[in-house]
């Protein structure tokens, strides 16, 4: 693995030289396949450089590759899309998460509304219907759940439902087959 390099002199070299090399390449790509491409690089200054250098070129890759109209590239509607479908997409990743959120809380209340009512604790009349139905969706489930648990042990698991298991049932085989083959000898 490379490690950092100190000398900030040192660092601006290389950072240039293997710039050089990636817009050879780029180039290379571009003639010999057809294809189109472009790069920003973030220097160690921060400033950003772009290849290809001119301009109209770069803008007509990026609208293509954002989807963007030949005739809307280079222009201000550009970056205009570009923040558009990035505020877009975060929006829809945070709404779905907030939903997701909001009924795990949903449920653990409904959780410990059951549990207190069980307790005694909690005055059930003040829930509303759709509580009430939420609550008896989520004692379904839990019961679901008990029942395919139940069912999973007692197929696979025969000794968890007090029968003997497997293994007992081999052990026992062969202590009667060695008590067999002791009385024979005798």
């Amino acid at each position: 693995m490379a490690t950092p390099i100190e000398s900030v002199a040192a660092v601006r070299s290389i950072f240039k030289e293997k710039v050089e090399q990636i817009w050879r390449d780029l180039d290379e790509l571009k003639v010999l396949c057809g294809a189109d491409a472009c790069v920003i690089i973030y220097g160690p200054d921060n400033v950003p450089q772009v290849w290809p250098p001119a301009g109209m070129d770069f803008r007509r890759v990026v609208a293509k590759f954002l989807g963007v109209p030949p005739e809307a590239a280079g222009t201000s509607r550009l970056v205009a899309k570009i923040r558009e479908r990035f505020l877009k997409a975060n929006i829809l990743k945070n709404r779905a998460k907030l939903e997701t959120l909001q009924m795990e809380n949903r449920h653990q209340k409904l959780a410990k509304v059951i549990v207190d009512g069980m307790n005694g604790q909690a005055d059930l009349s003040s829930l509303t219907a759709e509580d009430l139905t939420d609550v008896l969706d989520l004692i379904a489930d839990q019961m679901r759940k008990i029942d395919e648990r139940m069912d999973y042990l007692k197929e696979d698991h025969p000794a968890a439902d007090g029968g003997s298991n497997a293994a007992e049932q081999q052990a026992e085989a062969s202590l009667q087959t060695d008590d067999t083959n002791n009385n024979d000898e005798a």
